[in-house]
């Protein structure tokens, strides 16, 4: 369906809806659901990004205070928990390496995400 062709209005309320719940989620704000995990938070990552590129809506959406709000939650919250994994590797040589690693290649993983 060509994007100027619309059967019905939009109802944005529902779109920033669905769009700040997915945010949530890719920048696991909240927590994920198990046993989905890290699948969620890669499935919502998809969602974000397809409604940023489809929805011609969306500039109207990412324009609200809670959106920006929840936007600015995530960032930090991604580089907040990658330097507490950081710190942990660096600082308790006991743990196991290669769990924490995989938490940190997660968290730069998420933080190039939100820099796209």
């Amino acid at each position: 369906m060509s994007r100027t062709m619309r059967s019905k209005p939009v109802n944005l309320t529902a779109t920033k809806d669905i769009f700040v719940s997915a945010v949530r989620f890719a920048v696991s704000i909240e927590v994920p659901c198990l046993p989905f995990g890290d699948e969620l938070r890669i499935s919502a990552q998809e969602q974000v990004d397809f409604m940023l590129v489809e929805d011609e809506d969306i500039t109207i959406i990412v324009a609200d205070d809670e959106v920006k709000s929840v936007v600015r939650m995530g960032v930090y919250n991604i580089i907040h928990s990658f330097e507490t994994d950081l710190s942990s590797l660096l600082f308790n040589p006991t743990l196991e390496f290669e769990a924490v690693d995989n938490t940190i290649m997660r968290r730069v993983s998420d933080l190039e995400w939100m820099c796209n």
